[in-house]
């Protein structure tokens, strides 16, 4: 009974394709603004691929330590490894905000369609 225009389609697509993309960078993106370096984004990298190996919990628990391993890795005192740490988790949290909220659009917009 549901009826969506193509254009809200395609609007639709591009919104969860650009944040499904995001939610890779935003782990790098916290770990980078709490001041981790280069390191720590590409240990959160390769910490994020390595993580989907053990799903579920890879995913939250492989960016974190993951920063962590790579701050130290690039001399960092722990301290401000788990800084960077923390930052990616929050990017992470953030992510998962992100795709929380479009998937309650969508289901808002489901709903209206239906009482239409």
């Amino acid at each position: 009974k549901v009826q969506y225009s193509t254009t809200q389609f395609i609007v639709w697509l591009l919104i969860v394709a650009v944040l499904q993309v995001l939610d890779y960078f935003t782990p790098m993106l916290g770990s980078k603004y709490s001041g981790g370096s280069k390191w720590g984004n590409w240990g959160c990298i390769i910490g994020t691929l390595v993580g989907l190996l053990f799903l579920p919990w890879g995913i939250i628990v492989g960016p974190f330590l993951g920063a962590v391993i790579g701050e130290l890795l690039g001399n960092k005192e722990f301290s401000q490894a788990l800084k960077s740490g923390f930052g990616s988790l929050l990017g992470f949290i953030l992510g998962t905000l992100l795709k929380f909220v479009i998937c309650g659009y969508f289901c808002y917009q489901f709903i209206v369609g239906l009482v239409r």
